[in-house]
């Protein structure tokens, strides 16, 4: 009597037709969603050479990734230390750390690009 009600998430597939997930919340998803943040942001970013702040750009683009505001802050620091981009705050200074990253923070093309990023 008890196996016919509720839910039973071992049966979903057969019975609602519904495939499972296609992504993963574990560690090599985690690494994949930083990488490819780390490909995707730097052409958003190099778009506004004025800049973009992190939140306007994390509103921009979350809905479309399974990264949370920590993946896009880690993958943003490794920007950084690549010299890709500079994370500067409302009263200039260098972020370095994901940790003190602020949805006001500034996202803006280095100074010193790298050649994958040229300023036209």
């Amino acid at each position: 009597m008890f196996q016919a009600l509720g839910y039973s998430p071992k049966q979903d597939d057969s019975i609602t037709g519904q495939s499972k997930l296609g992504f993963c919340f574990d560690d090599p998803a985690a690494k994949a969603s930083v990488t490819t943040l780390m490909e995707q942001l730097p052409d958003i970013i190099y778009a506004n050479q004025e800049g973009i702040s992190f939140g306007e750009i994390f509103a921009m683009t979350c809905n479309s990734s399974p990264a949370d505001s920590a993946k896009y802050k880690e993958a943003l620091c490794q920007l950084v230390q690549q010299k890709d981009i500079d994370i500067v705050s409302p009263d200039d200074k260098r972020r370095l750390k994901a940790s003190t990253i602020t949805d006001k923070d500034q996202l803006v093309p280095s100074r010193q690009t790298s050649f994958k990023y040229q300023i036209e």
